[in-house]
């Protein structure tokens, strides 16, 4: 996936290289979040990255991809929760929500972080982005939105939506 991301950003921002400037990155601690970062800040652009850093997996090696990430002097770090943007003032061209609590199996004690960092979390951010009239976001979902019934391969265009966990459902309800 983050390849094909990376594939995807770089012919759309070779498209965008003369105008685009700042770009938002949510989750840019995670994995995807980190390498996508890394990437655009090697092209050039100015990178914001906002990470809550949670504990969900290793926060060592958050901290460890942001002291990377941090060497850019075209990037700048916020750590904040994507339900708590209202806060940044920073003005942007794109915005780019990789954010999520991730994992399909989480103790069903903990599944509420799904609704509150993936359903409402996407849905402060679209409204913080839109209020500050940024026309261009981009989401990521998952595979998990789709069943993983049947024996046919999977086709994205063919292939039954039907998640088998609430992280399939919390990223299939934002789509």
């Amino acid at each position: 996936f983050c390849l094909s991301m990376l594939f995807y950003l770089n012919k759309t921002l070779y498209i965008f290289e003369g105008y685009m400037k700042k770009i938002v990155v949510t989750g840019s601690s995670g994995f995807i979040g980190f390498y996508l970062s890394k990437k655009l800040l090697e092209t050039g652009f100015k990178v914001i990255g906002i990470d809550n850093h949670s504990d969900y997996y290793n926060v060592a090696l958050k901290k460890y991809r942001l002291s990377i990430l941090e060497k850019f002097c075209n990037f700048e770090f916020l750590n904040k929760d994507i339900n708590n943007l209202e806060k940044l003032s920073e003005e942007c061209d794109l915005a780019i929500n990789l954010a999520a609590q991730a994992g399909v199996r989480v103790d069903p004690e903990k599944e509420y972080l799904y609704r509150e960092a993936n359903v409402k979390g996407f849905e402060a951010f679209c409204n913080f982005f839109i209020n500050k009239r940024i026309k261009r976001i981009i989401y990521a979902s998952s595979s998990s939105v789709y069943s993983d019934a049947g024996f046919e391969k999977f086709n994205e265009s063919k292939t039954e939506l039907k998640p088998r966990s609430a992280y399939g459902m919390s990223k299939l309800l934002n789509e």
